[in-house]
C-alpha cells in the first residue's frame, strides 16, 4: 500500500508564508513592549492611574438627576454582570474549572501591594493611607488564659494550612466551644475550615483538636485567588482620599448590588461564595463585608445569633463595624432588596438592633452602638433635631426627596423617602402632615419641588413609621 502524497498549492504555500511573518511581527512587537515596561513603569502607572480615577468618576455621577446633582449624597453603583440564575450551581473550583489570576493592574494613588494572610500570600490591594486599627475583636474578649492560649494554637495551625491544633494549656470542650466560635468571627479569610470539629483526651483535658476542611489544599489556593480578583475589582472603585464611611458604604452598595441570596449555592457559607460565584447565604454576606472592610483599614467584625424578617426568627449573621470611632451595626444580608430600604441596614444601629439578637455568650462583649453620627440618615443630614423647628422640618424634607430622586427606576415609578424625627411624637406629626400634605405645609413644599424638575411628583399612599422614629414614604412621578 503506497502513502498518499498531497503536495501544496502555491496560493496555500503563500498564505503560511504570511502567516510566518506575521507571528515574527508579534513576537519582536511582544519584545518591544516588554522593553518599554522595564523602563517607563513609572509612567505606565501613572497612566492606569488616571485611567481608574476617571472611571471612578463615571461610577459616582452614573445614574443621577441634572437637576438634582448638586444636592445630592449618594453613591449609586450599577450591579456589575451576575452568573445566570437559572445555570446549575457551580461546584468548588478544581484545576479547570477556578478562575485563574488576572495580571496585577496598576495601584491606585494611596494603594501599596501586601499580602493576604490566607493561603498563597496573593498580592491584593490595601489602603495603607488610614490602616486603622489591627483587629481580632472577639480574641480581646477571651480572659482565661487556656482559652487565649486555644484561639493562638488554632491561629497558627490556620497560618501553616494546617488543621490539627494542639492544646498548649489544659481546658475543657466546654470551655473550647466559644473558642472556637470566636475564632472564626474573627477570621473571614480562613473559609476552609468547617464548624465540625473532634478533640482527643479527655473531656475536661483536650489534647488535640481536629478541624474538618470543606476543601482540599489545591482548591483552596485556586478559591482564593479568584477571591483577590475581585478584591481587586472592588478596591478600585474606592477613590483616594474616601473616608471611611464612603468606602464602607461602596463596599455595602457592591454586595448588595451584585450578591443573590441562595441556600442552595454550592459555596454558601463562605465569602468565596459571596464575591466569587455572587451566590450565599448570610455567612457568605457578612464574612465578605468584614474581609473587605479589613482590607481598607476599617475595623470590623462578625455576630451571630437570630434575625426576626418580619415573618419568622432565625438563626442569622450580621457586622458591625467602627467608624469615627464609635461602633454601627451593619446587616448587608438583608440590603439585597430593591428598595431604598436597604440603606437602614447601613450603620442604623436602632433599626437594627430592634429585630437582631446576638448569641448570649457574645452579649456582655458587644460594644454600645448608640452612636448615630456615621449612620446613614444622619450622615446625609437626613435627620431632623429639632421637634419646634418646623423650617428645620422643610429643609430636611426636602433635602431628603433630592436625596431620593436620582434613585427612581427608569421612566414613571415610585422611590421611598426616608428621614428620621427627633422623637416618637415627632414622628407622629411629621407622618400626619406628610399623609394630608394638600391641607399641610407639606402641601407647599410639594409645589416647591415641582417647580424644580421637569417631571410630577406626588405622595402616593400612607407614610410608615419605623423602627427608631424613621418616616417612610412613597414618592411617585409621572
Amino acid at each position: 500500500m503506497t502513502a498518499r502524497v498531497e503536495r501544496m498549492r502555491p496560493e496555500k504555500q503563500e498564505q503560511n508564508t504570511i502567516k510566518k511573518r506575521v507571528i515574527s511581527a508579534l513576537l519582536a512587537l511582544c519584545i518591544a513592549l516588554v522593553a518599554l515596561l522595564s523602563s517607563g513603569c513609572d509612567m505606565i502607572e501613572e497612566f492606569l492611574g488616571d485611567v481608574i480615577a476617571s472611571g471612578m468618576d463615571e461610577i459616582l455621577t452614573q445614574g443621577t438627576d441634572p437637576v438634582a446633582t448638586d444636592l445630592v449624597a449618594t453613591i449609586a453603583l450599577t450591579p456589575e454582570p451576575t452568573p445566570d440564575p437559572t445555570a446549575p450551581p457551580t461546584a468548588a473550583p478544581t484545576a479547570t474549572n477556578a478562575p485563574t489570576a488576572t495580571a496585577t493592574a496598576a495601584a491606585p494613588a494611596g494603594f501599596v501591594d501586601d499580602y493576604v494572610p490566607g493561603y498563597g500570600g496573593s498580592v491584593i490591594r490595601v489602603n495603607k493611607t488610614n490602616p486603622g486599627e489591627p483587629l481580632r475583636y472577639w480574641r480581646a474578649t477571651l480572659k482565661d488564659p487556656a482559652q487565649v492560649a486555644a484561639y493562638d494554637s488554632l491561629e497558627e495551625t490556620a497560618k501553616k494550612h494546617g488543621n490539627v491544633a494542639v492544646m498548649t494549656r489544659k481546658i475543657s470542650f466546654e470551655d473550647f466551644k466559644p473558642v472556637y466560635e470566636k475564632f472564626m468571627l474573627d477570621h473571614p479569610e480562613i473559609f476552609w475550615y468547617n464548624n465540625n470539629y473532634h478533640g482527643t483526651g479527655h473531656t475536661n483535658d483536650i489534647k488535640t483538636v481536629e478541624i474538618e476542611q470543606k476543601y482540599s489544599e489545591n482548591q483552596i489556593k485556586l478559591m482564593q485567588n479568584g477571591i483577590d480578583d475581585v478584591t481587586r475589582q472592588i478596591l478600585f472603585r474606592i477613590p483616594d482620599g474616601a473616608s471611611d464611611f464612603e468606602a464602607e458604604q461602596i463596599i455595602f452598595e457592591w454586595l448588595a448590588a451584585n450578591v443573590q441570596y441562595d441556600l442552595d449555592a454550592p459555596n454558601a457559607y463562605t465569602m468565596y461564595g459571596a464575591l466569587v460565584d455572587r451566590r450565599c447565604v448570610c455567612e457568605g454576606y457578612a464574612e465578605a463585608f468584614q474581609y473587605l472592610c479589613g482590607k481598607v483599614g476599617i475595623p470590623a467584625t462578625s455576630i451571630t445569633g437570630t434575625g426576626y424578617n418580619g415573618k419568622v426568627t432565625e438563626k442569622h449573621k450580621w457586622n458591625a463595624a467602627k467608624i469615627g470611632g464609635n461602633w454601627y451595626l451593619v446587616e448587608p444580608t438583608w440590603a439585597n432588596v430593591n428598595t431604598t430600604k436597604r440603606f437602614l441596614y447601613l450603620n442604623c444601629s436602632g433599626y437594627i438592633a430592634a429585630t437582631h439578637t446576638p448569641k448570649d455568650f457574645q452579649l456582655a462583649d458587644l460594644p454600645s452602638f448608640s452612636a448615630t453620627a456615621a449612620d446613614y440618615l444622619s450622615y446625609y443630614g437626613l435627620t431632623v433635631g429639632n421637634t419646634s423647628d418646623e423650617q428645620e422640618f422643610d429643609t430636611v424634607f426636602m433635602r431628603a426627596v433630592a436625596h431620593f430622586v436620582p434613585l427612581f427606576p427608569t421612566g414613571n415609578g415610585s422611590v421611598t423617602v426616608l428621614l428620621r424625627a427627633p422623637n416618637a411624637a415627632a414622628a407622629q406629626k411629621y407622618s400626619g402632615w406628610i399623609a394630608d400634605y394638600n391641607a399641610s405645609r407639606v402641601g407647599e413644599l410639594m409645589k416647591r419641588l415641582n417647580t424644580g424638575y421637569d417631571r410630577t411628583y406626588v405622595i402616593w399612599g400612607d407614610p410608615e413609621i419605623l423602627e427608631g422614629n424613621i418616616v417612610a414614604f412613597k414618592l411617585a412621578r409621572y
